[in-house]
Order: C-alpha cells, then sequence, then structure tokens
C-alpha cells in the first residue's frame, strides 16, 4: 500500500525519484544514529566503553567523510558505511574503492595503531560479490536495530556467511508471492 501511495506521488510529480532515494537514505542515517546502541549490542561493544561520531578525516592518504564510526577504547574501530536499499545490496567497483579509501586514510590516522572494520549496515542485508569481500569485514541488516541483538545473533555476520542469510531471505521472499 504504502509503495504504491509513493509510485503515485512521483507518477504524479509531487516527488521525483531522485529525491525520494535522497530522503530515504537521510532517514536511514537518522534511523543509524538513533539507534547505535542497538547497532553496538549487536557487534559486542556495548559493555565497552565506546563513542560514537561521523568524522571527515584528511591526511596524507586523502580525504574521507565517514558516515558512522563506532570508536571502542583500547580496542578496535568501527567505520561503518550506510546504504539504505529496498533489497539485497550489491556492491560496485567504485563504492569498493571508495570504502577502502576510507580505511586507508582512517588507518593513517591512527598511524596502524588501531585494528579498523569495515562495516556495511544495509536493512536487506548484501550479495556476495568479489567487490563486497575485497573490503568488508561485517554485514548488519535491520535485526541489528529492530529485533534484539542477543536473540538474533546473526544481525552481524561476516562477509564469507551473508551469502548464505541473504540466499534464504530471498528463498521466503518467493514463499510470500
Amino acid at each position: 500500500m504504502a509503495d504504491e501511495k509513493i509510485e503515485a506521488a512521483i507518477m504524479a510529480g509531487h516527488c521525483r525519484p531522485q529525491q525520494y532515494k535522497s530522503w530515504c537514505g537521510h532517514a536511514f542515517e537518522m534511523l543509524s544514529w538513533n539507534h547505535a546502541g542497538n547497532i553496538a549490542h549487536a557487534l559486542g561493544v556495548a559493555r565497552s566503553d565506546y563513542s560514537v561520531t561521523c568524522a571527515t578525516v584528511d591526511n596524507s592518504e586523502g580525504s574521507a567523510q565517514i558516515d558512522l564510526l563506532f570508536d571502542v577504547r583500547g580496542g578496535a574501530m568501527y567505520l561503518f558505511e550506510l546504504k539504505f536499499n529496498d533489497h539485497p545490496y550489491v556492491m560496485v567497483a567504485a563504492e569498493a574503492k571508495q570504502l577502502l579509501r576510507r580505511r586507508q586514510v582512517l588507518e593513517r590516522e591512527y598511524s596502524g595503531s588501531r585494528s579498523i572494520n569495515v562495516c556495511l549496515f544495509t536493512p536487506c542485508g548484501a550479495k556476495r560479490n568479489p567487490q563486497l569481500d575485497s573490503v568488508v569485514d561485517l554485514v548488519l541488516d535491520e535485526a541489528a536495530v529492530f529485533r534484539d541483538a542477543a536473540l538474533t545473533p546473526d544481525a552481524v555476520y561476516p562477509v564469507d556467511q551473508h551469502q548464505h542469510r541473504n540466499q534464504r531471505r530471498e528463498d521466503d521472499s518467493d514463499d510470500h508471492r
């Protein structure tokens, strides 16, 4: 029903598709910020001393804008790329290159003294491909925010496991058509 209303608004000229996509992206970023505690819980760092921020980092490696950054005191850093999508996200080469550059800029900022984990947070998970495998360490889906992560330990999964999750999700959606 909601999709039909959105399509009707786009068709009537009240909203252009790019405006709608931009709005969804901004809304997803706000949702991520508002539920940072749930994300920390899903990562297993909720009981640690950590801070959450966004950052623009400039150094000799270049410049990087980071959507969401979890900095665990005395531990790892979690560099998040936030991608809103209505279906499993597919990373392309240009995005992988940009995300790798962000990691390199952050590593340079800390002179290699911190462990940096690159995380992708997208509502419907991600499809595994060489671009994703080359740069992303962890994928988080909606379960990291909307369900108790203690009850759903698969809210966070290493890149090498997410293909199975997305296949299962696609199989489930076929049952409802």
